[in-house]
């Protein structure tokens, strides 16, 4: 995991979890399924290295296996530079969610991740100059794997412009 990322996990109601009934069966896929919701802002700048834009994504998994338990930093949230000049090497950047599964018997689970990403890598050595034109939008790919190795579908954002 590189450091020029960093996540935040707000989630909605502390989880808010999802019952049906008296079932104490999943009321979602097993397969975790995620929404983009919003990026914020939708401009930042290349000569401020202290600008960032939050990725929003909303999360749904039946049985509510999302997350490391293992306290070992265990990569489960991936986010992936769409642009073709970004080396693969710094492409796609993973994070580690801390455990999300609920202590009920009822283990649905739902709610909102924010994703912070630093602009600073555009200035990392890893990247080529940028010699663009003054403005760029840039998309990010973004999706999730729960401990049994189901990973969620892929959601693109919206266009981030980055300004020189």
């Amino acid at each position: 995991m590189r450091s020029f990322h960093s996540i935040l996990l707000l989630l909605s109601g502390a989880i808010m979890l999802t019952a049906a009934g008296c079932s104490s069966g999943p009321v979602f896929d097993v397969e975790p399924e995620i929404l983009f919701m919003d990026v914020s802002p939708k401009q930042v700048s290349r000569s401020n290295p202290d600008d960032l834009f939050v990725i929003t994504i909303h999360f749904q998994d039946g049985d509510g296996d999302l997350g490391d338990n293992t306290g070992e930093k265990v990569s489960n949230l991936f986010i992936r530079d769409t642009r073709d000049n970004i080396p693969d090497s710094v492409r796609t950047e993973a994070f580690s969610m801390p455990d999300l599964t609920p202590q009920t018997r009822k283990p649905s689970i739902q709610g909102t991740i924010d994703i912070n990403v630093e602009v600073l890598p555009q200035l990392s050595k890893d990247f080529p100059p940028y010699v663009g034109p003054d403005a760029e939008d840039i998309y990010y790919d973004v999706w999730l794997v729960d401990r049994a190795g189901h990973q969620s579908n892929t959601v693109r954002t919206s266009a981030i412009t980055i300004t020189k």
